[in-house]
């Protein structure tokens, strides 16, 4: 019998990839031999939602990690920014296809928890522990600035790997390999090790760019042109700055990243994933972002960024 396609979307981080391989394993699981996945990237990037509310998902499609679809059949997202419209949220319910959570730490451990008390599933342990992984990389969970951009630990190098960029190819083999064993058999991929000495070259020159481009402008340091892994580099190098903003160029466009730091504890502290969204962007209540063409438009909302996120920043 000929496999239906199964459409999954998902960010294009360690959380997003996680919760594709989770759920692909569900399904195959739930109903062996049916289906067979596409995988699509969903990218935060300027524009993107309107292309995101207009544009048709085919059935039966899933959607991780990402805004709201009314098409898809199955969602999960955990972003205090989930929903485009505010009717969308007011509306919406958990049902066993569907859940939002903006408490849960990551994506993947929501939808392993949902999963398995709607359709009493069991998940293995390897799945198990994948979730755990994915719940400290993506709420910042590490001990140290200096455990997120040095890792010993193989989700935490696999998380630093997916920044530099990968495509529907790279995403199909890392999250094939995560659904089917644990994390050490994923850095064995001749992928992964290749990626792996590239990160950690960037990951160097982000340090160095933190101690030498970034500036400290009240309870915040300000990156004007760093790369994605900076945000923990410049807690490195400043570990008692309370945020950073840093702006980064991705290519076709600059990303402007906010974010508290994980270490510290501040007094009035802002929802950044708020802040973030007076921009058109979103997030968390600890680190958001947002996306624009231009690097001018980018450094004047990075500076509005950094002057909301100071304003009543109390230090303890």
């Amino acid at each position: 019998m000929k496999k239906q396609i199964f459409h999954l979307y998902f960010n294009d981080d360690f959380d997003g990839v996680s919760s594709a391989a989770l759920f692909s394993y569900f399904v195959n699981k739930k109903w062996p031999g049916k289906y067979k996945f596409k995988y699509n990237l969903a990218v935060f990037k300027p524009g993107y939602q309107k292309e995101w509310i207009g544009k048709k998902l085919p059935e039966p499609s899933a959607v991780f990690d990402f805004r709201y679809h009314p098409d898809a059949g199955w969602w999960f997202d955990h972003h205090e920014s989930s929903f485009i419209y505010e009717s969308q949220k007011k509306n919406f319910k958990n049902t066993a296809q569907k859940a939002w959570d903006k408490n849960r730490k990551s994506c993947c451990s929501l939808i392993l928890n949902h999963l398995s008390g709607y359709f009493n599933f069991e998940f293995p342990g390897y799945l198990k522990e994948l979730a755990k992984e994915a719940d400290i990389i993506d709420s910042a969970g590490y001990k140290s600035a200096k455990e997120a951009l040095e890792p010993k630990e193989s989700a935490i190098k696999l998380s630093n790997i997916l920044p530099l960029g990968f495509s529907t190819k790279d995403a199909k083999a890392w999250i094939e390999s995560l659904a089917s064993g644990p994390m050490s058999e994923v850095m064995k991929l001749d992928l992964t090790k290749k990626r792996m000495l590239k990160a950690e070259r960037i990951i160097s020159k982000a340090i160095e760019e933190a101690k030498n481009f970034s500036k400290v402008i009240g309870d915040t340091v300000f990156l004007p042109g760093g790369r994605i892994f900076s945000r923990f580099a410049v807690y490195l190098v400043y570990p008692k700055a309370y945020y950073a903003v840093i702006v980064s160029d991705v290519g076709e466009y600059y990303h402007i990243g906010a974010g508290k730091n994980p270490w510290l504890e501040v007094r009035d502290q802002k929802d950044i994933s708020e802040v973030m969204k007076k921009f058109g962007g979103g997030g968390h209540v600890n680190v958001g972002a947002t996306e624009v063409k231009t690097k001018k438009e980018a450094l004047q909302i990075a500076e509005k960024v950094v002057e909301i996120l100071n304003s009543k920043a109390v230090k303890l």
